[in-house]
């Protein structure tokens, strides 16, 4: 033994108060190389933080709005922080297994799109590809990291790039881009107009910046009483915002109705819009018909909701943060451990509806069920076969 050293490590917050462990070490020196060495410290993380720490950061980072202000509060440098979650993004992309049920979800942050990519059987982000000039192929690196085990089911957004890439990367896979996708991509469209056109000082009638985002994205049938009341005098008024959101609506209601004839209730649809509102939904059209021509079709997939809608209310948090960079803003996505809860397929199947006969998920027919004890005994049995494809699927993966 060559001497002893005091190391500081910083564990979890108690009371309110950060907390330091000062750990007394010892140091040898190797007689046949002369390099000092000290024993690796047990429940810490590169010696400097504690698992506790990591832990405490993953259940409480979201709760504060500035980087800055919870760096303070814990006892850590803001760039330290930084590279810390940064690091814990980093290990848990490379603990997770393949995907089963990938999804890829357009996340708009600050006006600028990123991807989030989603295991929707586990329900939770695995991967997450910032905006960026190299991002489409970043994206590609990505995925054909899951090439040897191709997933069974991608969800993909109305993008006909990445819809083109992906069908390049998992031919044999069955691609959907959900109805609750399409309604994202087209309150996206509207959100963007709105922050671009008429958000101006003066201009009456627009919800305050911080609630377009959650208007644009809100169906008139998912309003209270007050938010249908503002609705229609928007629309009676004339505004353009308002206006553009009941097109929206009566879109989504369209090809909600009729999935398998999307292109040609868009193109009705289109011909009906003005001026205005034609030059929100810019672009739209021809991204249809992309999806047409490499056989992509909208759906209503169950399970696929709950992961949709969290990323729409992680939207609404990261937004309001401070001091964040969108890449940390992205990375918050894998390291808080409570974002996402594993999505229960016989509470899905309840929602079942007549019209799904003919519609399949991976290669078993959703059953249209009835209530009381047929619809528990088949929602069972549901899970039961759901279960046997996946383990067989694992094994194979193997």
């Amino acid at each position: 033994m060559h001497d002893w050293r005091v190391s500081t490590v910083l564990d979890a917050p108690h009371i309110d108060t950060p907390v330091q462990l000062c750990i007394r070490r010892p140091r040898y020196i190797c007689r046949s190389c002369g390099q000092m060495h000290s024993p690796r410290l047990s429940g810490t993380v590169d010696h400097r933080v504690t698992e506790r720490f990591v832990e405490y950061v993953q259940r409480h980072m979201l709760e504060y709005e500035s980087m800055k202000q919870f760096a303070k509060f814990v006892g850590i440098q803001q760039q330290s922080l930084a590279r810390l979650i940064l690091s814990i993004a980093d290990q848990t992309k490379e603990s997770l297994k393949p995907p089963i049920w990938l999804g890829i979800h357009h996340f708009i942050l600050r006006e600028r799109c990123h991807f989030v990519l989603t295991d929707l059987y586990l329900g939770r982000a695995i991967d997450f590809v910032p905006a960026g000039t190299l991002q489409l192929t970043q994206l590609r690196e990505r995925l054909a990291r899951y090439s040897s085990c191709a997933p069974l089911l991608v969800i993909v957004p109305v993008d006909a790039t990445t819809i083109s890439l992906v069908r390049k990367l998992f031919p044999e896979a069955q691609m959907f881009v959900p109805i609750e996708t399409f309604g994202q991509h087209l309150g996206d469209m509207l959100a963007m107009a709105a922050s671009a056109r008429w958000s101006r000082k003066g201009c009456r009638g627009m919800p305050s910046p911080d609630d377009v985002y959650q208007v644009a994205h809100t169906c008139k049938h998912e309003m209270d009483a007050r938010q249908r009341s503002r609705l229609n005098k928007g629309i009676a008024s004339g505004h353009p915002f308002w206006l553009g959101h009941a097109a929206k609506d009566r879109l989504l209601d369209g090809v909600r109705m009729a999935p398998m004839s999307f292109l040609g209730v868009a193109n009705d649809w289109y011909q009906d819009l003005t001026t205005d509102q034609m030059v929100v939904f810019t672009g739209l059209l021809a991204e249809l018909r992309a999806m047409k021509s490499l056989d992509v079709y909208p759906a209503r997939i169950p399970v696929v909701i709950d992961s949709i809608r969290s990323l729409a209310a992680l939207r609404q948090t990261l937004s309001k943060k401070r001091n964040f960079t969108d890449e940390i803003l992205c990375a918050l996505l894998l390291t808080a451990s409570d974002l996402y809860t594993k999505p229960e397929i016989s509470r899905k199947l309840k929602w079942a509806q007549p019209y799904w006969r003919n519609e399949v998920l991976l290669g078993l027919p959703l059953i249209p069920v009835v209530g009381g004890f047929l619809q528990s005994a088949i929602n069972m049995l549901y899970s039961v076969e759901l279960q046997h494809h996946c383990d067989q699927w694992r094994s194979a993966a193997r």
